[in-house]
């Protein structure tokens, strides 16, 4: 499971960038993974944890 998250994350990281939350909502989704974990790997990813976001950071 991380190996695949984390190719989702250089593809967020090579294909998607400035972050934004309806861009990382909808990647959660197609890719069925929660998107607070996502955003938290992308961050960890760019080292930059400042991103404005309304993304609920609670893993359900």
């Amino acid at each position: 499971m991380q190996t695949y998250i984390l190719s989702i994350c250089n593809d967020i990281l090579n294909n998607h960038l400035p972050l934004n939350d309806e861009k990382i909502i909808e990647l959660g989704r197609k890719f069925g993974i929660n998107p607070a974990i996502l955003l938290g790997r992308a961050c960890f990813e760019m080292d930059y944890f400042g991103i404005k976001t309304k993304i609920d950071k609670k893993v359900k």
